[in-house]
């Protein structure tokens, strides 16, 4: 069979051709890779986050777990290692931003805020969550268990704390407002709700090793969120 003689111009603009499309497929894909995995979302129709680059997803089930049932962070018996899983859990360390940053959270720059160096302090939002729900499991149960810290605050003090977080947290319920839907069935001649649902979630642990690697050791968070105290060389 005779071999077919293409001329070198013409060999020379095909295989350019080839590699012109070839580039322009693969940045077509890496264009879509944000918008299809949801980070291109996340900085569009969310607020700026200093740990957003570390943001990414997975679909899992919240699973139909009965109540009462025992895992690392609840227990029916209060004990030191329950309260030592959450201090091992939270970060103990805020983490600080640009000042400049202050503006693509709504904040006015020029408000005062607590600083390391010419950086402001700040936490995730999420573990001021996080720190809510621990809280009002500690202030259901203060009567239970002795937690040094409650006992040092009045009365008054924990009810507003307890009246703040769950306030906080209603706001954060309402304004993620889960569209996702329970299933009702039908159990042994009664009818009940199928709690597994399907979600897409950010992965949390990304998240909190960014926060503890880029925590400030010089400064420290006691009770949560809410009281922080400055190592010795603090500047």
């Amino acid at each position: 069979m005779p071999l077919i003689y293409i001329p070198r111009p013409i060999l020379f603009h095909y295989l350019s051709s080839f590699v012109l499309c070839s580039g322009a497929i693969c940045l077509l894909v890496l264009s879509l890779v944000p918008v299809l995995d949801g980070t291109a979302c996340d900085n569009i129709f969310y607020s700026w986050s200093p740990a957003r680059d570390v943001i990414s997803y997975h679909w899992t089930f919240f699973n139909n777990t009965p109540f009462f049932t025992e895992d690392a962070f609840f227990k029916l018996e209060l004990s030191a290692d329950l309260e030592q899983a959450w201090a091992d859990f939270l970060p103990q360390h805020p983490i600080a931003i640009p000042r400049g940053r202050v503006k693509d959270l709504s904040q006015s720059v020029d408000s005062e805020f607590a600083q390391s160096g010419d950086h402001i302090l700040a936490l995730p939002e999420v573990f001021v969550q996080l720190h809510c729900l621990h809280f009002l499991w500690q202030f259901s149960h203060r009567q239970e268990y002795n937690y040094s810290y409650l006992a040092s605050s009045s009365p008054e003090q924990l009810a507003e704390r307890a009246n703040q977080c769950v306030e906080r947290l209603r706001q954060t319920i309402m304004c993620w407002a889960d569209p996702g839907v329970y299933i009702k069935q039908r159990i042994n001649g009664t009818i009940g709700v199928d709690l597994d649902t399907y979600h897409r979630c950010r992965n949390f642990e990304d998240i909190r090793q960014w926060t503890l690697a880029n925590g400030v050791e010089t400064v420290y968070m006691q009770d949560g969120w809410w009281n922080v105290s400055f190592s010795p060389d603090y500047e």
